[in-house]
Order: C-alpha cells, then structure tokens, then sequence
C-alpha cells in the first residue's frame, strides 16, 4: 500500500493549492494525474509512478527514494532537496525542473531529459547513471 500524506502543518486549504491532494492508496500509482500538485515533505519511497504526470508540482524535501519514475513527467517541477536516492528516472522529463540539493545517489537518470535542469549542489555518486555524454559537475551537481 502507497500512502500520499504531507508533513507539512496548517489548513488544508494552505498545503495542497492548487491540487487538492492528501491521501492517496493503493498498489501503484502508475500515471496517475499529479500536475501541479502541492506535495512538499511528501513520502513517496518505493512508489511505482511510471508515466507520472507531475509537471509543475512542487515535492520540495520529499522523499521518492527508490521510486520508479521511469518516463514521468516532472518537468517544471519544484525537487529541492528531494531524496531521490536510488530512484529509477530513466527516460523521465525533467526539462526546466529544480534539483538543487537533491539526493541523486544511485539514480538511474539513462536517458532523462535535463535540458534547463538546475542541479545546483545536486548530490551523485558513481552509482548514479546520466544520460550518455551528460557531465553533472558541469551543471554545479557534486560527487558525495
């Protein structure tokens, strides 16, 4: 079972604007609609979310380690210090999406699309694969 909660306090009108999100079940959110989605401190470990529609949400500290987010659409997407440890990215949209200070260990990023992909202190590992000819220190990403 997946369960969607936010960590975050205050009204419910405050926390998921515009998407009015709180809690979702089941086995497997697999394209599931989460555009624009309001899910800051969200945990999503181990989430089956391929072919995701997540454009411009905002996951801020969430944490999607070990998720699978093969071929979902996060671009425009707010992942500041989201921990993406371990996450299957393969072929996802993460056009224009903002990675500063995330946890990109282990990643498998084979094929993501990065153009305008801020990866500002972005951390990565050996573990973490990148699309071919992708150089992460380039684009202000660190090896931890």
């Amino acid at each position: 079972m997946i369960r969607i909660t936010s960590k975050e306090k205050g009204p419910w009108w405050k926390l998921f604007k515009p998407a009015v999100l709180h809690q979702v079940d089941g086995d497997t959110l697999q394209e599931v609609n989460l555009h624009h989605a309001n899910l800051p401190n969200a945990d999503l470990k181990d989430a089956n979310l391929w072919k995701a529609l997540m454009r411009r949400s905002k996951l801020q500290h969430a944490d999607l380690s070990g998720a699978n987010l093969s071929e979902a659409d996060l671009s425009e997407s707010k992942l500041p210090k989201a921990n993406l440890n371990g996450a299957n990215l393969k072929g996802a949209n993460l056009n224009g999406a903002d990675l500063q200070g995330a946890d990109l260990r282990g990643a498998d990023l084979t094929d993501a699309q990065l153009n305008d992909t801020y990866l500002r202190l972005a951390m990565y590992n050996g573990e973490t694969k990148w699309p071919e000819g992708f150089k992460a220190v380039d684009h202000g990403a660190v090896i931890k």
